[in-house]
């Protein structure tokens, strides 16, 4: 028998299985989940592979097969499950409605199209494809994390050379960017249409699941984020020229070492890498600390940058395993502790939830996600010294840390707004021209304080991944960052009952919604100024501790 032949038979076994009662669902149920949770699995493995060699041609048409050919085939036995669930009787019992994750998922089947998605996730895969390129950089091609690197380098003009040289890739990768964008925008908005949406905020907000808030809330909370952190963020910037001792601060310049300040890399080596994020997360709590180590000693961690492995990182959950795997591209800069930081927050989270029978449960919706993974950034952001010999550099680098998450909500705010004209402008969103003139336009009222004097700065959107491959989400990292700092502040105050309050929330899973998450956690979800005003009244505490 073949392994098409056994999952058709799975699949078949599921849809013919008798389901005389409530209790006969709710192991069929755990029978469904358990097949999908293989297939999952299947499919992160074979997308990591790709990912973490995109010149590998096996492992590219081993995802491809499954992207293209696996994944369609499953997705219909899949729904016919989804139907015969609906049409039970026993949907309503309480032990079906209690499966908060698995609600939500049967809400964002409506109206789907599968070849449309199909579609869309292979204009992402080529999205990515193009902006994975080597870089031509200090005489051998580099992987763009290497070349970015160069950003927090002492040298000025070894900064501006990197800065140049990831433009100079986009600047050739672009007419094929724009070409994949141009497609992306057509396909979301078809996929809207089909479900019965007018335009794609709207679908995707069903999509990801937002039932605690809607578009309204967001502009609530962009306007927040421009009467309360845009004031603080433009004061960091103006810091940041006087301390660099420059007239104009450069895009290339927001990252780099201040005066007086130790820039001594981090770590060197993935060993050391792993080594100091044991200690810092262990210093949280030693429990947490024991779970990254673990998937170290396990292989689950690939963490540093090599050519040819995409950019970024991430977390990805093997469902049947009920193991977590993380990806990075370090390469030794204090950057890279925060993104491997914030996957670690992903990868314990997964492990919190793992004993969820069902594995729509297990995946909690991105704002609880990010939660968990932004918070885990920032408090063990507070024991650097695991990384750093000397207390100075410990604090110039915790100090950059809160400095970056200031300058991270107006970057939300700026690319949200963006997503939101894409979506009411479906027309002008398809036009590479005016979708410039929009970045321009946004980008200028957000980001006041640098000099892009002959620099082009229209196409800077085409370094933002989100709006290629999920747009929308990006607004959900900019609430969690308000909630990280929340309980942040509450941490410093109490750290004991805020560690236990935080994993409590992230044994939760998915099974409820955002807010009742939040509230678990000790933490309100709000969009209004007054919230957010709160947030830079600690910040501006908390750096004023860290001069």
């Amino acid at each position: 028998m073949t392994a098409d032949d056994a999952l058709e038979r799975a699949y078949a076994e599921l849809a013919a299985r008798p389901l005389a009662d409530v209790a006969a669902l709710a192991a069929w149920l755990v029978a469904w989940s358990e097949l999908e949770s293989v297939v999952d699995e299947e499919g992160v493995r074979r997308a990591v592979m790709s990912a973490c060699a995109v010149d590998d041609a096996t492992a590219y048409a081993r995802h491809a097969e499954f992207v293209e050919r696996v994944a369609p085939r499953c997705e219909v036995l899949r729904r016919g499950l989804a139907r015969r669930l609906r049409m039970h009787p026993g949907a309503r019992a309480p032990e079906v409605r209690r499966h908060g994750g698995l609600l939500r998922w049967l809400d964002a089947l409506e109206g789907e199209q599968p070849e449309q998605g199909r579609e869309e996730q292979r204009l992402v895969a080529e999205g990515q494809r193009l902006r994975a390129s080597a870089i031509e950089w200090d005489g051998a091609p580099r992987s763009l994390a290497v070349v970015e690197a160069a950003l927090d380098d002492p040298s000025r003009t070894r900064r501006e050379a990197a800065w140049r040289a990831v433009d100079d890739l986009l600047n050739v990768r672009r007419p094929a960017l724009d070409a994949v964008f141009d497609r992306l925008v057509a396909v979301r908005q078809a996929q809207a249409e089909a479900a019965g949406f007018t335009d794609v905020q709207s679908h995707r907000f069903r999509a990801l699941g937002r039932e605690d808030y809607g578009p309204e809330d967001c502009r609530a909370w962009c306007a927040a984020i421009a009467e309360e952190v845009a004031p603080l963020a433009s004061e960091l910037l103006e810091q940041r020229r006087v301390r660099l001792g420059v007239a104009t601060l450069r895009p290339w310049d927001l990252t780099a070492p201040l005066a007086g300040e130790d820039a001594t890399r981090p770590f060197a080596g993935e060993r050391a890498l792993i080594d100091g994020c044991v200690r810092a997360i262990g210093a949280v709590d030693l429990g947490l600390g024991e779970l990254f180590a673990e998937l170290g000693r396990r292989g689950l961690l690939d963490l540093m940058a090599r050519p040819n492995k995409a950019p970024g990182a991430f977390q990805v959950q093997l469902q049947a395993s009920g193991l977590p795997f993380v990806c990075a591209g370090a390469v030794g800069r204090t950057e890279d502790l925060w993104a491997v930081l914030h996957e670690a927050g992903h990868a314990v989270h997964a492990l919190a939830c793992a004993d969820e029978p069902l594995i729509w449960d297990r995946r909690p919706q991105l704002e609880v996600a990010e939660l968990a993974s932004t918070t885990m950034e920032l408090l063990a952001g507070a024991h650097l010294d695991a990384f750093f010999d000397s207390e100075c550099a410990s604090r110039a680098a915790r100090r950059e840390q809160v400095v970056q998450a200031v300058l991270f909500l107006t970057h939300v705010a700026c690319v949200d707004e963006f997503n939101d004209w894409l979506s009411r402008s479906p027309r002008s969103a398809g036009d590479a021209a005016a979708r410039d003139r929009a970045w321009l336009a946004i980008h200028s009222r957000w980001a006041p304080g640098v000099d892009w004097d002959g620099l082009e700065r229209a196409r800077q959107w085409q370094r933002e991944s989100h709006l290629f491959a999920a747009p929308f989400r990006l607004f959900a990292y900019g609430v969690a960052q308000v909630g990280a700092l929340e309980l942040l502040e509450r941490w410093m105050a109490a750290p004991r009952e805020t560690v236990a309050a935080y994993r409590r929330a992230l044994a939760i899973g998915g099974r409820v919604g955002v807010r009742a998450l939040y509230a678990a956690a000790g933490i309100e979800l709000r969009f209004d100024r007054d919230h957010v005003a709160a947030r830079v009244r600690f910040v501006r505490r908390l750096l004023a501790q860290l001069e």
